[in-house]
């Protein structure tokens, strides 16, 4: 089955470096007024009331007990009690500037620069110990034996642990890794059995009496599963050579951000180790305490847990060529200097808005039938940062790429600077079906959600005032607020993406000014008064932007851009979920020995490959073509992926 689609959005790459300017720069001419326009819906547009959030479903628990919410739209009563539908000027706002900081290379205003960027791996964690000399904290490796008991809290060894035998499954079962007497990090004497190269030690004895000295590794609580595969042991971790120098000084506070990223999460908080760690480095733990650990082009990684996430070093604020927020008032970008802005923390300050914008209210004369019946939305998420193959540039010729390092012919693995694909944007769905966006059998769930749409094309009337601004701000608006357009509203080929559900197609909009009138006051000198006008603008100068950034801009808020094609987030299979295709991406197949390609698990760099990545400013996935796997390994002819005007994946 062959399945085609257009990813719902792209990027517009950060090109160049704004002008800096400060605030107590006063141009030579200031204006101030006001700008009416006009806004045309042209899909289904959806402002959730938050108010409240079961409005159109009051009992807002489903039978399973499960949360479903659901939203009317943000709306006004008029005189008669009738609600009236309203954008909000916030929203608007958002919009504007958005838009504004791309045309104009300003800062990403909404970037957290020192966001910790993390994703989960394929890569398996080596075993470690970290051993505390004064204020610094070494690593060494160590070797992982499992300790596999009878049951939570018995330490009697089950020899049969493996064996086939009526109670096998049963033992499977048992939370044999839970033992209070053994907490994290405690030095114990053990006797293990080795089993083989590849196969882990297992612990045969415990007590003083035995050779072996190790520490506790318990971590937490696999998945709930009827299968072998459930935790059912836990880990004492040893010196590999008691005699052996530490690999690499390490910075203790990685592990501590990891540990906040887990506890964060709330799904696996390793709330014990975690307090077994501090003591350790308040000095009143043992010796050593382990830890498991991953090293690529010289950089480490340490977890809990040996298949876990991996937390990166560099930041988003290494990526982004300049373009973090505003941090000083003397040195503002475009948007800061005209939307304002909002420094907290150590040396906040302020810089005022000159512009404000109202809400935006139904024009009169239209037919009151305002909303679409109620739908049941497709699930949506935030965005996923860890799908490095999206929002990072490919360099060079990887295979396989993170924040920190990528990997090039297998094993050759190599630091970077990696650089983001640009400011994010959601394409058009130009044949919009509102029947695409949502859920399949108007499946009720916890993770989506029911609202009541706007239907297309309801007009919209706001207003955009400014005050003390230049001739080039207010050009700038006014170019902004047409989309680069002239004519009538229901002709603009170009508009914005506004509200929710976007990925979806709902929230395109066309806008088109009506009016721009500036205050004039002068003074009366025989008659000692002022004098105050309204007069209309007429000097608009069409704007000059940066070309890459504007051809980009150009493309993405084409209401045509996408000729034909499925709009959608990766999918294997029409109605299969999002994740499988990510699994799909990422796959290795090797040849057996019966010569069948057989997909292999992935717990090394070196079998981890994206198969296709994102290419800013174009509506395909491009597919890599230079991905080197493993000698003897085959990709089967199924599963190959050609590179076209849309990414085609066929299984």
């Amino acid at each position: 089955m062959s399945y085609s689609f257009v990813n719902p959005y792209n990027f517009i790459s950060i090109s160049g470096k704004s002008s800096e300017l400060k605030p107590s720069e006063q141009p030579e001419k200031a204006y101030t007024g006001v700008i009416e326009y006009s806004i045309l819906t042209k899909t289904p547009l959806f402002i959730p009331d938050t108010e409240n959030d079961h409005a159109i479903k009051p009992d807002r628990y489903r039978k399973d007990g499960k949360f479903h919410k659901s939203y009317e739209f943000f709306s006004y009563k008029d005189e008669n009690g009738q609600r009236i539908p309203i954008i909000p000027g916030s929203e608007l706002r958002g919009m504007l500037r958005n838009n504004y900081e791309i045309l104009t290379n300003s800062c990403l205003s909404a970037l957290n620069d020192d966001e910790i960027l993390s994703r989960r791996n394929a890569e398996v964690f080596s075993a470690g110990l970290i051993k505390k000399t004064g204020s610094n904290y070494q690593l060494y490796k160590a070797v992982d034996n499992l300790l596999r008991t009878k049951g939570a809290n018995n330490l009697e060894i089950d020899r049969n642990w493996n064996k086939n035998n009526p109670d096998n499954k049963k033992k499977y079962m048992r939370k044999c890794y839970i033992q209070d007497g053994l907490v994290e990090g405690k030095k114990i004497r053990f006797d293990a059995l080795e089993r083989g190269k590849k196969i882990k030690p297992i612990v045969t004895a415990i007590g003083n009496g035995c050779k072996k000295t190790g520490y506790v590794l318990k971590g937490e609580a696999g998945p709930e599963t009827k299968s072998s595969n459930q935790k059912h042991c836990l880990h004492v971790l040893e010196l590999e050579n008691p005699k052996a120098s530490p690999i690499a000084k390490i910075d203790e506070t990685l592990l501590d951000t990891v540990l906040g990223i887990y506890k964060n999460n709330g799904e696996h908080e390793y709330r014990e180790y975690a307090a077994q760690w501090k003591k350790f480095k308040a000095g009143q733990g043992e010796e050593f305490f382990p830890v498991y650990y991953s090293e690529a082009a010289g950089k480490y990684y340490f977890s809990p847990a040996a298949i876990t996430i991996e937390l990166y070093h560099n930041k988003i604020k290494d990526m982004v060529k300049g373009h973090t927020p505003c941090k000083d008032r003397e040195k503002l970008c475009p948007a800061c200097r005209l939307f304002g802005m909002l420094k907290a923390g150590g040396n906040a300050f302020s810089v005022a808005s000159r512009i404000r914008i109202s809400d935006a209210s139904v024009k009169a004369g239209q037919n009151r039938n305002y909303y679409e019946e109620p739908i049941v939305l497709k699930e949506l998420s935030s965005p996923k940062m860890g799908n490095v193959e999206f929002y990072l540039e490919r360099p060079g010729n990887a295979c396989f790429w993170t924040y920190d390092y990528y990997c090039m012919d297998g094993n050759v693995i190599k630091a970077y600077a990696p650089v983001i694909n640009g400011r994010k944007f959601y394409w058009h769905h130009p044949d919009f079906n509102l029947n695409n966006a949502k859920a399949l059998n108007d499946e009720e769930t916890e993770r989506n959600m029911t609202v009541r749409p706007l239907k297309p094309g309801i007009e919209f009337e706001g207003k955009l005032f400014f005050d003390n601004i230049s001739k080039e701000e207010l050009d700038r608006l006014i170019f902004l607020l047409n989309c680069g357009e002239n004519g009538a509203i229901s002709d603009r080929k170009h508009g914005y993406k506004l509200g929710g559900a976007k990925p979806l197609g709902l929230g395109s909009i066309a806008l088109c000014v009506d009016s721009i009138k500036l205050r004039k006051v002068a003074l009366d000198r025989q008659n000692k008064t002022l004098l105050r006008q309204v007069v209309n603008y007429d000097e608009y100068e069409a704007p000059v932007w940066d070309e890459t950034v504007l051809n980009s801009f150009n493309k993405m808020t084409d209401f045509n851009a996408v000729k034909s094609g499925n709009i959608d987030y990766p999918r294997v299979k029409k109605d299969d979920n999002i994740f499988g295709w990510f699994v799909e991406n990422h796959k290795v197949y090797r040849r057996n020995k019966y010569g069948e390609c057989k997909p292999i698990m992935q717990n090394s760099r070196s079998q981890m490959h994206f198969n296709s990545y994102m290419i800013a400013g174009r509506t395909e996935l491009g597919t890599i073509k230079s991905n080197k796997f493993q000698e003897g390994d085959n990709r089967p002819k199924q599963n190959m992926q050609k590179s076209s005007q849309y990414h085609k994946y066929k299984k």
